[in-house]
């Protein structure tokens, strides 16, 4: 085939493309020719499920990580307010210390969880023809070894697509 610059060459991209004529064949000759993006027949249960438990665990990672992360931003502050800066006295200082402490630990794992959730796991379980989120579809649980396709579900919410 002649390339651009003139050569003939068998390593040129264009030498390897077939014909109009030969990729209309190809069309027709394959009926199991991947689809377009909205003719998919039904959702497979079990690619629903690895999405779903994907997602949540992803989801459970960054949360944990961010209570390490708050941990060692309260000790930093702690230590600061304490030697650095004293503020107050001691006594006054652990009381309430200790209920921002557990206010910030476990509310900021709340917080990235509840945000991981819409932020991160709805978009990544979407149907693959209406592509709207199927993450209602999964139990919603925390841990990923839990989490599963809620029974009863049998197609998606949206557009009805099959689940199987």
């Amino acid at each position: 085939m002649l390339c651009l610059d003139g050569e003939v060459q068998t390593s040129c991209p264009l030498a390897s493309r077939p014909t109009m004529e030969s990729e209309e064949s190809m069309t027709t000759e394959q009926p199991n020719a991947p689809q377009e993006f909205g003719d998919t027949e039904y959702i497979r249960a079990t690619d629903l499920y690895w999405q779903l438990a994907r997602a949540a665990q992803v989801r459970a990672l960054v949360s944990m990580l961010s209570c390490v992360a708050t941990l060692f931003h309260l000790a930093f502050v702690h230590f600061f307010l304490t030697e650095i800066i004293p503020v107050l006295d001691k006594k006054q200082h652990d009381g309430w210390f200790l209920l921002v402490f557990i206010v910030a630990f476990f509310g900021s794992g709340l917080i990235v969880s509840w945000l991981m959730t819409i932020f991160y796991c709805r978009p990544q379980v979407v149907c693959p023809r209406c592509a709207q989120s199927l993450w209602s579809c999964g139990t919603d649980n925390f841990k990923p070894r839990r989490m599963r396709i809620r029974s009863g579900v049998t197609c998606c919410p949206h557009c009805y697509l099959p689940i199987r």
